[in-house]
């Protein structure tokens, strides 16, 4: 019931619940969007304002009941659908979001985005080889799109099926052309698989897309170090010191490797560095004492 003197302008009542909002007043919040809606309850966004209240509430039950509402009033809507979805999913209710998700594909059988959507439900909750029809069903939907490759390929990594999963990768880089993370996860794949070279050569083709940034040296100085090439891995940190000549950790790792292959003098010199950019590190000055004196007694 309105107190005395409100107005039944749903608009009132929406910028009313703003207010209490702010004020950390959830419940009274809630209660002015109810009045709004019921002022006009076919205006999406005050069911897209209440449902964003009730998610701070966590009253997931009530946010089922909002879009069924509006489910009812616009039959054919997905997107208040997969504001259910999430809802039950906070709820544990999977086997129901995965009946919305049905019903959104039934609706909308010739959109690969749904298709896709409940793949990756299905792959959550480790459904494998459901999502793998899923997402082939996305695919044939839209044979263009290289997050669907790289979904694919990620759910048949799960499988163990690392060849199809290679194929998939290697497809949606023909598509993207210069998605680093694909590359990287090709040459992770043929590192896994014991086929080093090849595993190399898409290491040093993240270099070559990426040659001004750090990552792409990071991840061929790791391939390197697992190799044992650390002449390999002393190049790749030069490069990256030249890049971000002021990342600390660069040195002390340098100066660590310089230690272990008994190249103490540039080790110094490293821990120095470090210590110029971390001069707070107790264990690295501990470290180049050591170092010191064993120049000093060598």
């Amino acid at each position: 019931m309105d107190e005395p003197g409100e107005t039944k302008d749903p608009r009132y009542h929406s910028r009313k619940a703003g207010v209490y909002e702010s004020a950390g007043d959830l419940k009274r919040a809630i209660a002015e969007m109810g009045k709004a809606i019921e002022g006009n309850p076919g205006l999406m966004s005050y069911r897209e304002q209440m449902i964003r209240l009730l998610e701070k509430q966590g009253d997931n039950q009530e946010i089922v009941i909002q879009c069924d509402e509006v489910i009812r009033i616009r039959p054919r809507d997905a997107d208040f659908r997969l504001k259910k979805i999430e809802a039950l999913r906070r709820m544990q209710k999977l086997n129901e979001a995965l009946g919305i998700y049905d019903e959104i594909t039934s609706i909308y059988p010739h959109d690969p985005t749904y298709s896709f959507l409940r793949a990756s439900f299905l792959w959550e909750h480790e459904q494998f080889g459901q999502a793998l029809r899923e997402i082939g069903r996305a695919i044939s939907l839209d044979p263009e799109n290289p997050q669907y490759y790289r979904t694919r390929a990620e759910i048949l990594l799960d499988t163990e099926d690392l060849e199809a999963a290679y194929a998939d990768y290697e497809k949606s880089l023909e598509l993207s052309r210069t998605d680093v993370d694909t590359v990287f996860h090709m040459a992770q794949i043929r590192e896994v698989q014991g086929r080093k070279e090849e595993a190399l050569d898409l290491y040093r083709r993240i270099v070559d897309l990426r040659p001004h940034q750090l990552y792409s040296y990071q991840c061929l100085c790791d391939f390197y170090m697992s190799e044992g090439n650390y002449s390999g891995a002393i190049e790749a940190y030069n490069r990256m010191t030249l890049l971000d000549p002021e990342k600390a950790n660069l040195y002390l790792e340098r100066g660590s490797l310089y230690d272990d292959l008994d190249m103490t003098e540039l080790a110094v010199t490293d821990y120095e560095k470090y210590l110029t950019l971390e001069p707070s590190d107790h264990g690295a000055m501990e470290k180049l004492a050591l170092l010191k004196r064993r120049i000093n007694h060598g």
